[in-house]
């Protein structure tokens, strides 16, 4: 962690910590969760029959990608000696299927086969099924940021779905559980990048669809930053990094102190007390423009 304090109060790096936990907060408990959400978008299939004695049924009653198979069973109706109109054409039995792929209004005739079927049913059935969807998960605006608080890269990606995304796979193999942005039906997943590479997500929705998608990182690169030679004797640390990158000397926590490059990238910041033989400090150099990440070099004091 990178510690770009402010004057007074918190560090930068602890404000940042502190932002993200509430961020998180937030969303654990700011409505409905997103397996709640998908339930109010869909609803299960609504059957209907003219009489009693023709039952239907089908196969799935929750949220699936389909196919819904449509059950009619006429057994009880005239001995089972019937016939209806299955996709146009002319079935014979007690019991007749139909698979829908698509949500929708289905109905279906029920006749006698000694009846005028050609003209006129016996009887009416039907399904509106509302409970598919087989359309998987996008993903969209993928982009890398600095962060100016920590000085870490973070690679942040939009996903959506029609009836809510269930979770994400992230690049390290762990899912995430943040809710949806019910304004937008989006779900937005930040990692931080550690280096250049691929970085793969798969988002999954509560009907079983998945979608992968993979971002190649190309921008990754540390604040160059050579520090000098630093004694029990010295009063102030030297070094060069990126003109007017703000560095910091720190020891664990506590700020030692602060100093902003000049324009050739030198700096030179100076020690209140001077330091012990042995001992160690870090110190951290951050891009004034963010285009490079944080970096950090452990100084020994000689």
């Amino acid at each position: 962690m990178f510690y770009f304090s402010t004057k007074n109060g918190l560090s930068k790096s602890m404000m940042f910590f502190v932002s993200i936990v509430i961020l998180i907060s937030c969303s654990m408990f700011n409505g409905l969760s997103n397996k709640a959400y998908a339930q109010t978008l869909w609803s299960k299939p609504i059957i209907k029959t003219d009489d009693p004695r023709i039952k239907v049924t089908v196969s799935q009653t929750g949220l699936t990608k389909g196919p819904i198979t449509i059950k009619i069973d006429t057994t009880r109706y005239n001995n089972g000696h019937n016939v209806s109109n299955i996709d146009n054409e002319l079935v014979f039995g007690s019991v007749f299927t139909y698979k829908v792929k698509e949500n929708g209004f289905y109905s279906f005739p029920i006749s006698a086969e000694t009846s005028d079927y050609l003209h006129q049913a016996d009887f009416w059935c039907s399904v509106e099924v509302m409970n598919i969807d087989n359309r998987a998960p996008v993903f969209m605006h993928p982009k890398t940021k600095v962060d100016s608080f920590s000085g870490y890269m973070f690679l942040s990606i939009n996903a959506k779905d029609d009836l809510s995304i269930r979770r994400i796979k992230l690049p390290d193999g762990t899912y995430s559980n943040y809710k949806m942005d019910w304004g937008t039906g989006e779900l937005l997943e930040t990692v931080q990048v550690k280096k250049n590479g691929k970085y793969t997500f798969v988002a999954e929705d509560f009907a079983g669809n998945n979608k992968s998608y993979t971002v190649t990182v190309k921008n990754y690169k540390k604040t160059p930053l050579s520090v000098k030679k630093v004694t029990h004797e010295s009063t102030y640390i030297t070094g060069k990094t990126l003109p007017y990158a703000i560095v910091t000397a720190n020891v664990g926590d506590s700020r030692l102190g602060y100093f902003k490059a000049d324009k050739k990238g030198n700096f030179k910041i100076k020690l209140k007390t001077k330091r012990k033989a042995g001992s160690s400090l870090n110190v951290n150099a951050l891009d004034r423009n963010l285009k490079y990440v944080g970096n950090t070099v452990k100084v020994r004091v000689n």
